[in-house]
């Protein structure tokens, strides 16, 4: 599958002490993270957000349920009923008012969605349900998860890391990761190519989804917002304390790769 091309670790999904959240190092310049909008992370509902009572959370990434749980309280103002899910969207909207649907499957509907849906005035993409063969539902709402963290934050979102105990990140590790992510970067053209033949998408698509929705970078504005959701999951208890994010050190950069983790993406 498309998301599961990268090992990685979620922000929240390792559950233990403050203390051994503090002995992780950082990869330098390394993570999935999303400027500000991910396709690959929606909420998708049969009623406006604010309207909401229960929702079915994709069991597949913690770190992914710690943010609509930051949502739900500190943007959309609600208190719902969670519950978690297989990624079945059909039997999780019959059960529940909405849906958190991660990775490949969240991205198919997206690229569907897009070719039926409009804005809003509140720039929320909705479609009737018989379009995306919902039949029985009038109207479904999309919220890009990424893109309701930058409007709650100003921030983007980081949503996965590479990290290791300080004794395994050593120099030579760390620059062994980053010229992967170099040559990772250079195949993005076979990459696409392989998942559209595995998931039936366009290669198209796919290609404009990993060079323009997903941010391999570690730089400021992405640890700006890797602190600030450590800091919301803390105040919320999510995670049991707010770990300090100490950066690997690193033995040396290649040219080529110094050039690609540094390029902007939206």
């Amino acid at each position: 599958m498309l998301s599961g091309r990268m090992r990685r670790t979620s922000p929240s999904s390792r559950r233990s002490s403050t203390r051994e959240y503090k002995t992780w190092s950082f990869f330098r310049d390394w993570s999935i993270a999303s400027k500000r909008a991910v396709r690959s992370l929606l909420l998708v509902s049969t009623k406006a957000v604010r309207e909401v009572t229960r929702i079915a959370l994709d069991r597949s990434s913690r770190s992914t349920q710690a943010l609509v749980r930051i949502l739900c309280q500190k943007w959309w103002g609600i208190a719902p009923e969670l519950i978690e899910a297989e990624p079945d969207l059909p039997a999780m909207l019959r059960k529940s008012d909405a849906a958190l649907l991660i990775g490949d499957p969240a991205l198919r509907l997206a690229l569907n969605v897009e070719r039926h849906a409009e804005r809003d005035c509140g720039g929320v993409l909705r479609c009737s349900g018989k379009s995306v063969g919902f039949p029985g539902i009038a109207t479904l709402y999309l919220y890009d998860i990424v893109e309701e963290w930058r409007a709650l934050s100003g921030l983007p979102a980081v949503l996965a890391v590479w990290a290791a105990r300080p004794e395994v990140a050593t120099p030579e590790v760390v620059h062994d990761f980053q010229e992967s992510l170099a040559y990772g970067m250079l195949q993005l053209d076979a990459i696409s190519a392989e998942a559209s033949r595995e998931m039936g998408l366009p290669a198209a698509d796919l290609r404009r989804y990993l060079s323009e929705n997903i941010d391999y970078g570690l730089d400021e504005e992405n640890l700006q917002g890797l602190h600030h959701f450590f800091n919301l999951a803390g105040e919320l208890g999510l995670i049991p304390g707010v770990p300090e994010i100490v950066m690997a050190r690193v033995a040396g950069v290649s040219e080529r790769h110094s050039e690609l983790a540094g390029g902007r993406r939206r």
